[in-house]
C-alpha cells in the first residue's frame, strides 16, 4: 500500500498537469479555471476518501471536466473573464524563454492547437513541450466531434492474445506526476508568492472562499466520486431504490444494469454452454455475453445466434460498446446510451487491417494497424469503419523476424495502445523499437530499451502507470530468442527491467503480462501443463510471483493448475480466468495472491466450456481460456 499523501503535496504535485489538461480540453474557455478550483475544493473536502483512490489526479481532472461542462451549459449574465490571476491559475508554471535540452529521439516540433482564432496553448499537458503537438479536446479519443474529450481512463487492447497486463498500478514517484518545479508544499508556495501582508491576506481569503465553496458545492449534491475514483469494487446497496449490484449468483437483464456504478472490478465475459474439448474449442451449445459485477451478480447483455463463435476483444472506456471478432470479421455490440442498445453490427474495417482496440479515454474510435508490402501503418477508424484524420498516424517498415517477413499483426509481433488521455499512442512491431506518436499524426520519439536485440525489438503490452509502458522486448540468449518485460517511461527516460529474460525454443517459460498488487508483482508465464488429450505443445499458463528472487508459482484453489489467465486486479485481488476442469472448462474468479483464497464469480459446470474470454473495465487487453 502506498504511503498517504497530504492534500498540500498532492496539490503541488498535480495542479500544473490538471490545469494544463483542462485548458487544453476547454480550448481556452475561461470557465476552465473556475471548474479546476471547484474540483480541488471538492478534493480538499473529501481528501480522506479521495487520497485512497487509485488515481486521485484523474478523479480531480474528471471532476473538473464535469464542472466545466455543467458551467458551460448554464446561462450566465455576462461572459466570465479568465481568472488566471487567481487560484489556481496564478500558480501555473511560467513558460520559459530558453529552449529545452535537445532530445536525440524526438522528431516532431511544437505545433499550434489546430483551432483557428485561438492562441497556442502555453500550458501543455504533455511532458514533451518542445516536441509534441499541443493537446486539444479534438485530439483526445479521436477526431473533432468524435465524442467527449475526457472521462475515466478506458480500456484498450495491447494485442489480441498477447497476455493481459491490466490494470495500471501505481509506481512510486511516477503515477500522475506533475510538471517539474511544482514539488514545494502548496501552502508554503502560496506564502512564498505573496509579496506582502496584502497579498497574504488576499490568499487567506481565497482559501476561506475555497473551503466554503467546497462545502456549498457538496451541499448541492456534488459529493459523489467520478468514474475514475474507485479503488475497488463499489459496495452493494441494499434496501434502496438507487443503482445497486445484484446479489452473488443472481442474473439480470441488460435493462437492469446499473451503469452509473459500473467501473473497476466489473467484467464482460463470453460464456459458452458448448461441450468442452481437449483442444479448447467448444462444440455445439450457445454463447452469451454477460456483464459480471464484483460480487458475482451477472447481467445477460447479449445472446449470440446459434453457430456464432465470437471472441471478446475490448470494452470502451465510456462502457457503451464492446468489440468482438468472429463470424467473418469484427463486430460492435452497443451496450447502452445510444440507439440500438443490445444490438450487434459489423465493423467494416478494410482488408489487411488488424484492430488493436478502442481509443482512450472514451472509446469513440478504433486504433488499428494496416499491413502493407513495405510498411505497417498505425491508423484510427470511427466506429462506423471510416478512416479518421490525419489518416496514417505513423508508419514502420516491415522487417524480417527470425528470417521471415512479418506476417499479420499478431500478438507475438505487433502491439498498439492509446494513451490513458487519448492524446498519444505507443506502438511497436517485433524487429523495431517502440514509437510514441501524436494522435494528431507524427512521431514524438523512439523509446529505446537497452539490450533488446540488434536491431532493437519491443512491443507494448499495457500502460503500467499513466506515464509508463509495460513492454515485451527481445533478450538474445544462449538458447535463441528470449523475451523480457520492461517498464518504459514515455518521456524517453531510462527503462527498468521488470523480469529476467525468459522463454525457450519449445515455447515454454515466456512471461506474457504483469500486474502489481499489494506491493508485489505477479506475471503470467507459458507452460506445458494441459488437459490429457490436448494437442502437443505449450498450451498452459501459470501465475508467478516475480517480486524477488526466483519466480514462485501461485496456487489457484479450485482450478486444474493447467491454465490461469489474469484478467485484471482490484481491491488487492487478481481477477483470474482459470481452467476449473478437464477437458477445458473455465471459470471466472477472484484470487487473493497473498492467502491463496478464491471466490467464484462465474462458474462453469464440468459439462460446459464456460468462460471463453473476459475483459474488465480498465486499461488492459482481454484474457482468453486455454
Amino acid at each position: 500500500m502506498r504511503e498517504p499523501e497530504t492534500f498540500d503535496a498532492f496539490y503541488a504535485r498535480t495542479v500544473s498537469s490538471v490545469t494544463s489538461q483542462m485548458h487544453a480540453l476547454a480550448g481556452g474557455d475561461p470557465q476552465a479555471d473556475h471548474a479546476i478550483r471547484e474540483a480541488y475544493a471538492q478534493a480538499y473536502q473529501q481528501w480522506y476518501e479521495v487520497s485512497g483512490y487509485r488515481d486521485p489526479e484523474g478523479w480531480v481532472l474528471d471532476t473538473a471536466n464535469e464542472a466545466f461542462e455543467r458551467r458551460r451549459e448554464q446561462p450566465t449574465a455576462a461572459p466570465l473573464a479568465s481568472d488566471s490571476g487567481t487560484w489556481p491559475g496564478m500558480y501555473r508554471p511560467r513558460t520559459g524563454t530558453g529552449s529545452p535540452a535537445g532530445d536525440a529521439n524526438a522528431t516532431v516540433t511544437s505545433r499550434g492547437n489546430g483551432r483557428s482564432g485561438r492562441p497556442e496553448n502555453p500550458y501543455p499537458a504533455s511532458p514533451y513541450p518542445s516536441q509534441a503537438p499541443q493537446p486539444t479536446a479534438a485530439l483526445a479519443d479521436g477526431a473533432a466531434g468524435a465524442g467527449p474529450a475526457w472521462s475515466a481512463a478506458g480500456p484498450g487492447h495491447a494485442s489480441v492474445g498477447a497476455g493481459p497486463a491490466w490494470p495500471p498500478q501505481p509506481v512510486p514517484g511516477t503515477l500522475g506526476a506533475g510538471s517539474p518545479g511544482t514539488t514545494a508544499p502548496v501552502w508554503r508556495s502560496w506564502a512564498g508568492q505573496a509579496g506582502g501582508r496584502r497579498q497574504l491576506t488576499a490568499i487567506v481569503a481565497v482559501i476561506v472562499l475555497l473551503v466554503v465553496g467546497g462545502v456549498a458545492y457538496l451541499a448541492f449534491g456534488r459529493g459523489k466520486a467520478g468514474p475514475s475514483a474507485s479503488t475497488g469494487p463499489p459496495a452493494p446497496v441494499t434496501g434502496q431504490a438507487g443503482p445497486h449490484m445484484l446479489p452473488a449468483g443472481h442474473t439480470g437483464t441488460l435493462a437492469s444494469v446499473p451503469w452509473s456504478i459500473v467501473r473497476s472490478g466489473w467484467t464482460l465475459a463470453d460464456f459458452s454452454t458448448g461441450q468442452p474439448t481437449p483442444g479448447g474449442q467448444p462444440t455445439g451449445g450457445s454463447t452469451t455475453t454477460f456483464l459480471v459485477d464484483p460480487e458475482g451478480g451477472k447481467y445477460e447483455v447479449y445472446q449470440w445466434p446459434a453457430g456464432s463463435n465470437p471472441q471478446l476483444l475490448a470494452w470502451s472506456g465510456d462502457t457503451e460498446h464492446a468489440l468482438f471478432i468472429g463470424n467473418g470479421g469484427y463486430q460492435l455490440l452497443t451496450l447502452h446510451g445510444l440507439p440500438g442498445s443490445g444490438q450487434v453490427v459489423p465493423l467494416d474495417i478494410p482488408a489487411g487491417v488488424t484492430v488493436a482496440g478502442f481509443t482512450r479515454p472514451d472509446g469513440t474510435n478504433i486504433l488499428a494497424v494496416r499491413q502493407g508490402p513495405l510498411f505497417n501503418k498505425l491508423q484510427r477508424f470511427s466506429l462506423a469503419g471510416q478512416l479518421q484524420p490525419p489518416g496514417t498516424i505513423a508508419d514502420m517498415p516491415r522487417r524480417s523476424v527470425q528470417g521471415t517477413l512479418q506476417g499479420s499483426c499478431s500478438s507475438s509481433i505487433c502491439g498498439a495502445l492509446s494513451s490513458p488521455t487519448g492524446i498519444y499512442a505507443v506502438w511497436g512491431l517485433r524487429g523495431d523499437e517502440m514509437q510514441l506518436v501524436s494522435n494528431a499524426g507524427g512521431l514524438i520519439r523512439r523509446l529505446h530499451v537497452p539490450g533488446s536485440g540488434n536491431p532493437p525489438s519491443c512491443t507494448p503490452v499495457s500502460w503500467w502507470s499513466q506515464n509508463t509502458i509495460l513492454a515485451d522486448c527481445s533478450a538474445p540468449g544462449p538458447v535463441g530468442l528470449q523475451l523480457r518485460l520492461w517498464l518504459v517511461p514515455d518521456d524517453g527516460a531510462t527503462p527498468t527491467p521488470l523480469t529476467l529474460a525468459s522463454g525457450s525454443p519449445s515455447g515454454v517459460g515466456f512471461f506474457t503480462g504483469a500486474w502489481q498488487v499489494a506491493g508485489r508483482v505477479y506475471a503470467t508465464t507459458t507452460s506445458g501443463a494441459e488437459c490429457s488429450g490436448a494437442p502437443s505443445g505449450p498450451g498452459g499458463l501459470a501465475i508467478m510471483d516475480v517480486s524477488q528472487g526466483t519466480p514462485a508459482q501461485l496456487t489457484v484453489t479450485g482450478s486444474t493448475g493447467n491454465y490461469s489467465d489474469v484478467v485484471g486486479s482490484s481491491d488487492g485481488r487478481l481477477l483470474v480466468l482459470a481452467q476449473t476442469s478437464c477437458p477445458v472448462s473455465s471459470s471466472l474468479l477472484w484470487l487473493d495472491p497473498l492467502t491463496g483464497a478464491t471466490q467464484s464469480l462465474l462458474q462453469a459446470p464440468a459439462d460446459q466450456a464456460g468462460v471463453t474470454a473476459a475483459v474488465t473495465w480498465g486499461l488492459g487487453p482481454p484474457a482468453t481460456a486455454g
